[in-house]
């Protein structure tokens, strides 16, 4: 090995000069499918390697491979639960995980630019998660950004960048030097940190990713400086790493730093792992690639696949990116829902709530479909925004409808249907990559409409009606009362044979080819149903999975299963039935091998309606927006023997009985106290704290840095004298407090040390940088003899992650108070602010001070003596507490706790709004905030917490502390989630969302004159046991899906002057 890593340092090293300044392009490959087009991390585990690309496919050593990926940030995910996230991925069939490096975290306070002191890598330990993805077997996607989005705080970017004082001409992601300075250095340190597991030195990372969906019009000499600096960055990294091996003893070691420094010297096709630039403007020598919760547009268009290019200002000139032809189809992510406080799946705010199992799995096939070879799910596990990293108004539960639920548990039956999907996708890698994409040659299907539950025979879809499937019908421990329309069957034997007639079957039907690559094990576990084809039974789209029920959700009010759909018992034959409808709706990718009879075909359905399809003699049901996975050998079906076989099928979504269970008041809070933190200003306070007075309120981050989310606004008004305070009948006039303040943020009033009332804006993603809102806030009465003390505690929900524009200047996205005033009601007159004695400036009427008085003495940190510092009060559980209140208590967990099956949460819904601290770790932000919607439930009730933050042994004392704000009933207990499904407390979906979330997210069908896809209208099918009624949630211009809406409203509002469009003219042509 030692000798082929020498070889392999000269090659990759003697390239540096053409790999600087030489343009990537697709060239003549060799690359072949021998080993499975399927590969992991084990297959080259131990050797250096080389990552290549065409049109087709990416390639690792020279064979082709298909790459299903998942998203997991380690900053996220407690590093305890590391390995566990990533075995889940390969169990469940991926080979990649694909990650952020998140700037803020390793560089909180400053840049670590010529003072390494500054930079902390253990915060989020890079290096030990990227070698344990390699342990499990996955290759490693490295998003180094440095602007990332990902709903984090400031998208990853460091906050320190505001200080317009040591930044005074900083504009963000353009080609001005400071940033660019800056920037560079920290993609170069990063790339430092991992160099030894770079796919040259033999490690898991085979491609990164430089920015993140940069504007479509960004200067294109910022986006050329990106894609170059990216790779120069790898290549002083390998560079660096092999030189750095001289301080070995071996002599193969000292071999190989003398190849290398000779090396640089002679340079000819550049290879290293390519650099990817997703969703916007991209870089010649970088490999562009798309986010969205639908991409097979981005292939099917042939403006969006030969168009992604860069302009000139000047003369319009640019250069093609043309995925499918010279790159392959890459994307990046595979969108599954965002919640944000106050959201709901009626009525999400800015982003979907998230997507159906069969859904996300129908966009992935028509990716697949299309000829994409690169598939990454946002997220896989979407773990939690633990401390104060949410991007602004995101729930501190992250992505909670995706794959992985954040407690660690699968979410169900999402993580089993589309496990399904890539063992199917496994298995016909081969013959995928074998051929071309066949984006553009879809075959339309003859087709014709079929009513999917219609018992009666009446022309009445019976599916309408439901009747509640019992749990213990699913375990066999009870009756179960299905419903078709008129008809009920009570035995579970009835279920059976309606689900799947076809088991009576007792002809097997193979393909002599591509099947006989499919194991007997799988072969023997697959439940097949029948068609007639030429008097053989031909395997149809109905079923590969026993016990198959489809559109499956649980009732929040009842623990009881509601069957949305039936299936026929049996497609019939082609030859016995017309089908004389022909569209661009229904369709087949054919995917015919070379070699052989075998073939792979993607048959889809993009209507709303559910149809029986012709496919090469055969007749195959698909249901509204599906997609079936079929294989088969044309000699077989020549022959009449057969020949096709249904390897997966989008909307058969599983029954799984390994369900979530959430066992609630498993322990209760013990020995409470509290402590009233004081509003009014002291000298004490002040010379404990960090404050400054202004004429004016300043702006919030400025002051507070990344230390805190709080910020006061202390000053002090005179009540109004002109009325006549002799007269009982003459009352003094009310007061109303006007507060100008920013998007994502929440305003607690105090008067005179008194809390008045907190007034809240929850907007993700503000249409505009430093989006203002004007907020009301009644003061009362007062008296005339009366000075009136105001305190306004600013709480920021997070700092702004989109939209981040070039050329935007790093202040624009502040926090905090940005006017004030008191006016009268009776005749507007507006009460002046008092001046301030000792001041810092004579004149000045306001005065901040930097975070809560409890965070400056460490009140959450259980080393810290509290007795001795503050005064604390014992007080009984459900006891009221107001104003800003430290609330400390203790809980154990119980003798029969399992830590290693049983999640451990924090049930908050009687507390109020604030911090929560679990024995000195920062939980996040809790929020008893109701729904926009006419639920009547929590945003989020339930917040987990790490078991690594536990004492190591049940019955141990746990101290929690809250930073209560908003007011509340002191009564918070602990729950526990797992795997161990039984009858009671039965949820399909993630126990954090508690609610049933919205089935699919629809997008156009492939057919022609269908506008462009920002314009789509996008249909959304909710589970019916929700109602029958619901609004659409996807309307063009609200809830559309993440990014897409902003960048055309972005465009109608910077351009200045009439352009070419840059991106997707989307006229779609089928296929």
């Amino acid at each position: 090995p030692m000798v082929s890593q020498v070889r392999w340092v000269a090659a990759v090293a003697t390239l540096a000069v053409a790999l600087l300044f030489g343009t990537v392009s697709a060239t003549e490959s060799n690359f072949t499918t021998s080993k499975g087009g399927f590969l992991s991390f084990d297959d080259v585990k131990g050797k250096p390697y080389e990552v290549d690309f065409d049109g087709r496919s990416f390639a690792v050593g020279g064979q082709r491979t298909l790459w299903v990926s998942g998203s997991v940030h380690p900053a996220r995910v407690p590093p305890g639960e590391w390995l566990s996230t990533l075995q889940l991925m390969k169990a469940n069939g991926l080979n990649m995980v694909q990650i952020y490096v998140f700037w803020n975290m390793y560089e909180p306070t400053a840049s670590g630019m010529g003072d390494p002191t500054n930079t902390d890598w253990g915060a989020v330990d890079l290096k030990k998660f990227v070698a344990l993805a390699g342990d499990v077997g996955l290759f490693v996607n490295l998003r180094v950004g440095p602007y990332v989005c990902a709903e984090w705080k400031f998208g990853g970017l460091p906050l320190w960048l505001m200080n317009n004082t040591k930044y005074p001409t900083l504009r963000l992601r353009t080609n001005e030097p400071t940033w660019m300075a800056l920037t560079g250095d920290w993609f170069q340190r990063v790339t430092y940190e991992v160099a030894e597991f770079l796919a040259p030195l033999g490690g898991p990372i085979v491609l990164t990713q430089v920015e993140n969906e940069l504007a479509w019009d960004a200067p294109v000499e910022y986006v050329e400086w990106a894609g170059t600096m990216a790779r120069a960055a790898l290549v002083n990294a390998v560079h660096k790493a092999t030189s750095g091996l001289s301080a070995g003893t071996s002599d193969d070691t000292d071999e190989i730093v003398a190849k290398n420094s000779l090396a640089f010297t002679n340079a000819e096709d550049a290879r290293i792992i390519p650099v990817l630039m997703c969703e916007g403007s991209v870089s010649k020598n970088t490999v562009p690639a798309c986010n969205g919760p639908t991409c097979a547009e981005y292939l099917t268009d042939q403006h969006s696949r030969a168009d992604m290019n860069i302009e000139s200002d000047d003369d319009g000139s640019g250069y093609e990116k043309k995925v499918l032809v010279d790159y392959p189809g890459v994307w990046t992510e595979n969108e599954g829902g965002y919640q944000t406080w106050g959201g709901s799946a009626e009525k999400p705010t800015a982003y979907f709530w998230g997507r159906g199992a069969d859904d996300l799995a129908w966009a992935s096939m028509r990716w697949f479909a299309r000829g994409g070879s690169h598939m990454n799910y946002y997220m896989f596990a979407g773990g939690n925004n633990f401390g104060t990293t949410e991007g602004d108004a995101m729930q501190t539960a992250y992505a909670t409808d995706v794959n992985v639920c954040p407690d660690g548990l699968p979410n169900e039956p999402k993580f089993s249907h589309l496990g399904n999907m890539h063992a199917a996708l496994k298995k016909v890698a081969p013959a995928l990559l074998g051929v071309q994409a066949q984006v553009g040659k879809a075959v339309f299907l003859p087709h014709r409409g079929v009513l999917v539950a219609d018992d009666d025979g009446d022309g009445v879809w019976d599916g309408a009606t439901h009747v509640p499937l019992t749990y213990g019908a699913l375990t066999g421990n009870g009756e179960l009362g299905v419903g078709g329309g008129k008809k009920e069957r009570s035995d579970k034997k009835s279920l059976i044979r309606q689900r799947a007639t076809s088991a009576r079957s007792s002809t097997r039907v193979r393909s002599s080819t591509l099947s006989k690559s499919l194991s007997k094990k799988d072969e023997k576990g697959r439940r097949k149903h029948g068609a007639l084809l030429h008097n053989t039974l031909l395997v149809d789209s109905l079923g590969m999975n026993s016990g198959v029920v489809s559109d499956v959700f649980v009732s929040e009010a009842s623990d009881a299963f509601t069957e949305v759909s039936s299936r026929p018992d049996f497609v019939q034959s082609t030859k016995q039935e017309g089908f004389g409808e022909v569209s661009g709706n229904v369709v087949a990718f054919e995917y015919d091998s070379e070699f052989d009879d075998s073939f792979v075909a993607f048959l889809e359905n993009n209507s709303p309606r559910a149809v029986v399809a012709d496919f090469r003699g055969g007749a195959f049901q698909l249901n509204s927006y599906s997609s079936v996975l079929v294989v088969g050998d044309m000699g077989d079906l020549r022959s009449g023997n057969g020949g096709m076989e249904v390897v997966y099928n989008t909307s058969q979504v599983p029954v799984v009985k390994q369900l979530r269970k959430v066992k609630k008041d498993v322990a209760k809070l013990f020995d409470l106290r509290v402590w009233n933190e004081p509003i009014a200003l002291d000298p004490g306070m002040l010379s404990r704290t960090k404050s400054v007075t202004s004429q004016y309120p300043l702006p919030q981050i400025a002051l507070t840095g990344d230390t805190s989310e709080y910020l006061w606004y202390h000053a002090s008004f005179q009540a109004p004298s002109n009325f006549d305070e002799s007269d009982g009948d003459v009352l003094p006039p009310v007061l109303w407090l006007k507060i100008i303040g920013r998007a994502a943020n929440v305003y607690s009033v105090f008067i005179d040390g008194f809390p008045v009332e907190s007034v809240a804006d929850e907007t993700h993603s503000p249409s505009s940088q430093n989006q203002e809102i004007e907020h009301w806030v009644s003061l009362g009465r007062h008296a005339k003899s009366h000075v009136r003390t105001l305190a306004i505690l600013s709480e920021s929900l997070g700092v702004s992650n989109y939209p981040i524009f070039p050329n935007t200047a790093p202040s624009d996205f502040e926090k905090g108070v940005v006017y004030a005033e008191v006016k009268r009601e009776d005749n507007d007159e507006i009460l002046p602010f008092l001046t301030i004695k000792n001041a810092d400036t004579v004149g000045d009427t306001w005065r901040m001070r930097v975070g809560l008085y409890g965070e400056q003495m460490r009140l959450f940190d259980p080393n810290q003596t509290k007795t001795s510092s503050v005064r604390w009060s014992s007080v009984e559980p459900k006891a009221r507490v107001d104003g800003v209140t430290w609330v400390s208590a203790k809980f154990s967990m119980p003798s029969d706790w399992d830590r290693r099956k049983e999640t451990v949460l924090l049930d908050a819904s009687s507390m109020g709004r604030g911090h929560v601290w679990v024995n000195g770790h920062d939980l996040g932000r809790y929020w008893n905030l109701l729904r926009k919607d006419e639920s009547l439930t929590q945003t989020q009730r339930f917040y987990v917490v790490p078991n690594e933050w536990l004492r190591l042994h049940a019955g141990d004392a746990n101290e929690v502390v809250f930073a209560e704000i908003a007011g509340a009933f002191v009564d918070a207990t602990i729950a526990t989630s797992s795997s161990r499904a039984e009858r009671r407390d039965l949820r399909f979906d993630c126990i954090i969302i508690i609610f049933p979330r919205p089935h699919s997210l629809h997008t156009a069908p492939d057919i022609p004159g269908v506008v462009s896809r920002h314009q789509t209208n996008r249909k959304t099918r909710y589970s019916r046991t929700l109602s029958d009624s619901l609004p659409p949630a996807h309307r063009y211009g609200r809830g559309f899906p993440r990014r897409r809406r902003r960048r055309v409203v972005r465009v109608l509002r910077r351009r200045r002057r009439p352009r070419r469009h840059r991106g997707f003219r989307h006229q779609p042509q089928p296929g």
